[in-house]
C-alpha cells in the first residue's frame, strides 16, 4: 500500500510543466504547488478532506512517524499546511517500539459525510490497522476509537487492508487476511469481521504485496472483487467475486471466475497493482496488470483480461536509442517500490485512458530509472492481439532521474492532467498541457467522449444527487486503485 521502510535521504518536492513542443519536455513550477520554501516529506494519500472540492494531499515524514495535511488551494501555492492537521504517531502501535507508518487511506468510516484516516504500522510479521476519526477543524491524533473488531480499536493482518464500500451503503469497509484467513469488515453498528467464503475450494494464500482490486464491472453499484493469489506450484491466479446479495447490511459474495494468469508460456514472475479501465473506450471496463516475465524485470508487459481470456498487450519498452527499460524490480525495503504500480488519467485529452509509471534501464553498466507517460495508441502491427497498445514517451520527464513515483495530479484545476514526481532525493511536479501544445481538436474531443454509451446514466444522476457532498474521496498514492 505504501512503504515498508523509509530511507534517510533528504526529500525534496518539485512540480512540472510540459512546454510548447508536444511530449519532449517540461516546466518546474513546483514554487506555484509549495510555495518558494522546498518540503522534506513524502506524498502519500490524496482526497478532498475539508469538502471544498479542491484535492489535497497528506505528507508522510522522511522517518515515517508523522503525517501531515495539505490543502489544495485555487491560487498558488497551490498546497498549504493548515495548524492542527499534523500527526506525530510515533506511540501508535501496540508495543512499546517505535512505529513505523506503511500505509495511509482517506475514507469515510462512520457515515459523517467526513473523511476519516486509515493508517497502518508495521509490527514484526504483522500490519496493525488504526483508523483516526476524520475532523474538518483539527485532527485529533489519538482518536483512534473507531471499533475494527469487536470492542478493539485495531486489527492485525498479514498486509495492507483493501479500502471500498461493500454493502452500498457509502460507508467504507475493508477487506484483508488475517491469521485465520480472509475477512470483510462492514462498518455500521458492528464490526465484527465477516468470514470470506471462496466458494467450494480452499482460499489459496493472497500475493504479497497484494494486487487484489475492485470495480462495478456489472453495473450494480457493488463493486466487484478481484483477488490475484498463489498456488502451490507458484503459479498466480486471478479470482473473480460478485456480490450476489445483501441481507442485514451484509454481503454475500460468489466466485464467478478463477483463472491462471498465463499467455501462452509466459507465466508472471512478478505481478504489480491491477487497476480496472477502459482501454478502448467501448464502455466496457477491464483489469490490465503491469508484470515482468522475470524476477529481474527484464521483461516487462502489460497483460488485460479480454472477455476471459489474458493478452499481453504490443508494447515496446524501447527508446530512440535502442536502450531496454523494464519496470522497477520490486523492492520492499525501498519507497514506493513495494510492488509495481501505474497510474491512470487521459494526459493527451484524445478520450482514451493513459498511464503513468517508473522504469529502470535494463542490462546496462549505468543504472538509471525515471518516469514515463504511456500514451493510449492504437495498434495496427500484424501481431496486435488488441485494438489499442501503449507507446512511452520516455522524452517529456527524462531530466528527473531515479524516480520511484509518479501521479497524475491537475494542480491548476483546468482540466488537464499535472504530474507529481518523486525521488528518494527530491519530489518534482510537472504542470500541464495547452490547447496548443497539443494541437488537438476540440469537436473532435467532443463528439468522441458523445460516442461513449453509458448504460446506467439516469441511475448514476439520481445517486449523484442524493449524496451530500459528491466530491468525498481518498486514495493511496502508493497503490492507486481506478
Amino acid at each position: 500500500m505504501l512503504l515498508a521502510y523509509v530511507g534517510t535521504g533528504i526529500l525534496l518536492t518539485l512540480v512540472l510543466k510540459p512546454r510548447i513542443t508536444y511530449g519532449t519536455s517540461s516546466d518546474d513550477v513546483t514554487a506555484d504547488v509549495f510555495g518558494e520554501s522546498n518540503i522534506d516529506l513524502f506524498p502519500v494519500a490524496i482526497g478532498d478532506y475539508d469538502s471544498d472540492r479542491i484535492l489535497d494531499t497528506v505528507f508522510l515524514s522522511k522517518n515515517a512517524t508523522s503525517f501531515q495535511i495539505y490543502f489544495g488551494n485555487a491560487t498558488v501555492p497551490f498546497l498549504r499546511p493548515r495548524a492542527g492537521f499534523q500527526c506525530n504517531l510515533s506511540s501508535f502501535g501496540t508495543t512499546d517500539v517505535p512505529a513505523r507508518i506503511t500505509g495511509l487511506s482517506l475514507a469515510d468510516f462512520t457515515g459523517d459525510g467526513v473523511l476519516d484516516i486509515l493508517v497502518t504500522v508495521k509490527e514484526n510479521s504483522e500490519v496493525v490497522v488504526r483508523i483516526i476519526e476524520g475532523d474538518v477543524h483539527r485532527l485529533n491524533c489519538q482518536n483512534s476509537s473507531i471499533r475494527l473488531n469487536g470492542s478493539n480499536t485495531f486489527l492485525r493482518l498479514k498486509q495492507e487492508p483493501l479500502v471500498t464500500d461493500w454493502n452500498g451503503d457509502m460507508v467504507a469497509d475493508l477487506f484483508g487476511e488475517d491469521s485465520s484467513g480472509r475477512k470483510l469488515w462492514i462498518f455500521n453498528e458492528k464490526s465484527e469481521p465477516l468470514k470470506f467464503d471462496c466458494g467450494n475450494t480452499t482460499c489459496l494464500p493472497i500475493i504479497t504485496p497484494h494486487s487484489n482490486a475492485y470495480a462495478d464491472l456489472d453495473g450494480d453499484f457493488c463493486p466487484e472483487l478481484i483477488i490475484v493469489s498463489q498456488d502451490s506450484r507458484r503459479n498466480s491466479h486471478l479470482e473473480k467475486y460478485a456480490v450476489v446479495e445483501i441481507k442485514q447490511n451484509k454481503p454475500k459474495f460468489a466466485k464467478e471466475l478463477d483463472k491462471v494468469i498465463r499467455v501462452g508460456k509466459i507465466s508472471p514472475q512478478r505481478i504489480g497493482s491491477l487497476m480496472f479501465l477502459d482501454v478502448d473506450q467501448s464502455g466496457k471496463i477491464i483489469p490490465l496488470i503491469p508484470f515482468c516475465s522475470d524476477k529481474d524485470c527484464q521483461r516487462s508487459g502489460i497483460i488485460i483480461l479480454d472477455n476471459d481470456e489474458f493478452k499481453i498487450l504490443n508494447i515496446k519498452f524501447a527508446d530512440s536509442r535502442n536502450t531496454t527499460w523494464g519496470f522497477l524490480v520490486p523492492d520492499i525495503n525501498t519507497p514506493y517500490e513495494e510492488t509495481i504500480t501505474l497510474r491512470v488519467g487521459d494526459f493527451d485529452l484524445d478520450g482514451f485512458p493513459d498511464l503513468i509509471g517508473t522504469v529502470a534501464t535494463v542490462g546496462s553498466s549505468s543504472h538509471k530509472s525515471q518516469a514515463v507517460v504511456f500514451l493510449n495508441v492504437p495498434c495496427t502491427h500484424r501481431e496486435c492481439n488488441y485494438t489499442r497498445t501503449y507507446s512511452l514517451n520516455f522524452d517529456l520527464l527524462a531530466s528527473y532521474d531515479d524516480v520511484v513515483s509518479a501521479v497524475f495530479y491537475d494542480f491548476y484545476d483546468n482540466g488537464l492532467l499535472d504530474v507529481m514526481l518523486t525521488a528518494l532525493s527530491a519530489i518534482w511536479c510537472s504542470a500541464s498541457w495547452s490547447k496548443h501544445e497539443l494541437h488537438y481538436d476540440e469537436s473532435e474531443r467532443i463528439s468522441a467522449m458523445e460516442r461513449k454509451q453509458w448504460k446506467h446514466s439516469t441511475q448514476i444522476k439520481k445517486l449523484v444527487e442524493q449524496l451530500d457532498n459528491g466530491y468525498l474521496l481518498g486514495y493511496n498514492i502508493c497503490a492507486l486503485r481506478y
